[in-house]
């Protein structure tokens, strides 16, 4: 139902990955050390180690003051609702139910859509499909609703963020718009998205879309022929009525940042999670584009936290993962946050819960060869794609 794109070098991680579960799944023979929240919390200074296949230099962030251990309901969402509220072209859509059993019951998705068919550059007699579409359901229940100008402007512009790589994020400097101000048009977002039942942070990140950028963007990619550019569905122009925001609605609980990836865990088949951010595109015409992958009604606490593993322990941990290691490609993780994460209640069980963890990102580089031009072969490290390794900072056991 949603999407999730990341650009990897499939060959380099998927022999890292391979070497890591074999060492990475069994016991963990690193002392673990625990101290009260508030030691651990404040607790200054920068983690560093240099190992053969494996670099961290990161000072921890650190956000909250308190932690739990939390459960959370999903919010049901009005698929009519919405549709009420978001939809510009009502008349023309046509709506689909779907359903399908998953873990016991019936679970429900509404789809509604306009159509228009285009000729399709990718093949002869070959047409897309291009118009206003809205998808309400699944579980946990999330929403996609895109319009043809959110379909332009993902084409060439993504913000970096835990799901994905960043696409132009750099290009687009221009602070605001003429047909609205930053702050204006998080006011306005903020208060759809609390109609349909979305409670989202009040200082989200915001990214200006310009035409003048916009168009500059589109052209290097027709000519690089990156991103899937289709010329055949989208304008050979960016104007001034497109002009739009990009909003991320970060999640995070008291303060606490909540990890932003979409899931699958190895440990409980068929379980995922998706992202928890909440994404919008505003333009003068209103929403075009909001994907919601897991909506949150509320969260219940199960467990206040009193303990929890330190960074230093945290990043023993890691290290040792990687020690046993034989591989060329290097990873170097730059960041380690302490922040919420969702994993499976245990026991095989298709709950989630929420929990602190310690969470390691990093770039994977690997060799690649290149001919120098006289009959020799070059040898580089290139970077590969991205290593997130994510520690339970209650347990001290890494979250697959």
């Amino acid at each position: 139902m949603f999407y999730n794109n990341i650009k990897r070098n499939v060959m380099a991680v998927i022999c890292l990955v391979t070497l890591v579960m074999s060492v990475g799944c069994g016991n963990n023979t690193t002392d673990i050390q625990k101290g009260d929240v508030a030691d651990v919390v404040g607790q200054t200074g920068v983690l560093t180690h240099s190992g053969d296949n494996i670099v961290i230099d990161a000072e921890p962030d650190i956000s909250g003051s308190e932690y739990g251990v939390y459960s959370f309901l999903n919010i049901s969402f009005d698929d009519s609702h919405i549709f009420d509220i978001l939809f510009h072209d009502k008349d023309s859509a046509t709506k689909e139910t779907f359903s399908w059993e998953e873990n016991g019951k019936t679970v429900y998705s509404h789809s509604y859509k306009t159509v228009h068919l285009q000729d399709d550059t990718r093949g002869e007699n070959v047409q897309a499909e291009f118009g206003e579409s809205l998808l309400v359901g699944g579980e946990p229940s999330g929403i996609m609703y895109t319009t043809p100008l959110s379909h332009l402007v993902l084409s060439f512009f993504r913000p970096a963020d835990m799901s994905y790589t960043a696409i132009s994020g750099n290009d687009f400097t221009t602070d605001s718009l003429s047909f609205s101000s930053p702050d204006d048009a998080i006011h306005e977002v903020t208060n759809v998205l609390e109609t349909i039942g979305l409670k989202v942070s009040d200082s989200p990140e915001i990214f200006a879309i310009d035409a003048p950028t916009a168009n500059v963007v589109m052209e290097r990619h027709r000519n690089m022929n990156i991103y899937g550019f289709n010329t055949a569905l989208y304008p050979d122009s960016y104007s001034i009525s497109d002009e739009c925001y990009f909003i991320v609605f970060n999640a995070t609980h008291n303060e606490v940042p909540i990890y932003n990836n979409g899931f699958n865990f190895t440990t409980v088949p068929d379980l995922y999670i998706g992202h928890p951010e909440i994404h919008v595109i505003y333009s003068q015409r209103g929403i075009e584009y909001l994907n919601v992958t897991l909506g949150i009604d509320e969260y219940e606490l199960i467990e206040t936290v009193t303990e929890i593993v330190n960074a230093e322990s945290a990043m023993n941990i890691v290290v040792s993962r990687y020690n046993e290691l034989i591989t060329s490609s290097n990873i170097v993780f730059k960041s380690v946050t302490l922040m919420y994460v969702f994993k499976p209640a245990g026991n095989g069980s298709q709950n989630l819960i929420m929990t602190p963890a310690w969470v390691f990102d990093g770039v994977i580089s690997s060799p690649s060869e290149t001919f120098d031009g006289r009959g020799g072969v070059v040898v580089e490290m290139s970077v590969a794609g991205r290593e997130v390794i994510i520690i339970d900072a209650l347990t001290g056991v890494e979250i697959i």
